[in-house]
């Protein structure tokens, strides 16, 4: 699943480890995935702050 693989991806990053690590936190990220019958979901949905979106996009530029 491509959500799991940004979250691991995203938490070897120091700006976004404790950010993906620490739940219920201010500024971190939380993720829904549908449980289904035989595992978990196609689809995931990625909740984090708008603020964190100009270094989301700077880092996975970086990682090209």
């Amino acid at each position: 699943m491509d959500a799991i693989r940004l979250v691991a991806l995203l938490s070897q990053e120091p700006l976004f480890a404790d950010r993906l690590r620490r739940r219920w936190r201010p500024g971190s990220w939380r993720m829904n995935v549908p449980l289904v019958p035989d595992g978990l979901g196609e689809a995931a949905l990625l909740h984090f702050p708008r603020e964190q979106l100009p270094q989301l996009v700077e880092t996975l530029r970086r990682q090209r």
